[in-house]
């Protein structure tokens, strides 16, 4: 689904029109948000090679960077011996080391464009659009109230679901077209 339709699908939850361009303020938002919440999901996977030459060196992590995943010494085995925090990464022996990070997905700028996360996320998406347009109409809104609980049980239910993909190999099935 791109911009468009996000924005298309949370005027329906909304019941008034939404600009494009709150639309795609509020999506990217949501893109933060998920890619904090599920960054095993909702990030874009990334790998970048390090050189560490002391034990000492603090090697700051690459922009928008949301979680580790691995780190991996030259022959490819796991190197679990680094420790992480606000200012970066700091190994315990000097070396290169190959990093397997998530990244926050890239903002969208234009409506025929397609956020850079997993489809299954989308309708989340269009939920949080639609709940915050009603928060700045009113912070109590009981609609936005509902519409941003909506956004967290859809964005668990896909995040599960993609969880149970990924770790059994599996892939998302494809619906069938009428």
């Amino acid at each position: 689904m791109n911009v468009e339709r996000i924005i298309n699908r949370a005027v329906l939850h909304k019941g008034a029109p939404i600009s494009d361009v709150l639309g795609r303020i509020w999506i990217n938002e949501a893109l933060d948000k998920l890619s904090t919440m599920y960054p095993k999901t909702a990030c874009e996977v990334h790998s970048t090679y390090i050189e560490v030459s002391k034990e000492t060196d603090v090697i700051p992590t690459p922009e928008n960077t949301k979680a580790i995943f691995k780190a991996t010494n030259i022959n490819g085995n796991i190197y679990k011996n680094y420790s992480i925090d606000v200012e970066g990464m700091q190994f315990d022996m000097p070396g290169e080391y190959k990093i397997t990070y998530g990244k926050k997905p890239s903002d969208v700028s234009v409506n025929t464009e397609t956020p850079k996360i997993h489809e299954g996320y989308h309708y989340a998406i269009a939920c949080f659009v639609a709940s915050r347009e009603l928060f700045e109409l009113d912070p109590n809104h009981p609609r936005g109230q509902a519409l941003e609980q909506e956004f967290y049980m859809e964005a668990e239910k896909t995040n599960n679901t993609l969880s149970f993909l990924k770790t059994h190999k599996r892939r998302t099935p494809a619906r069938t077209w009428r």
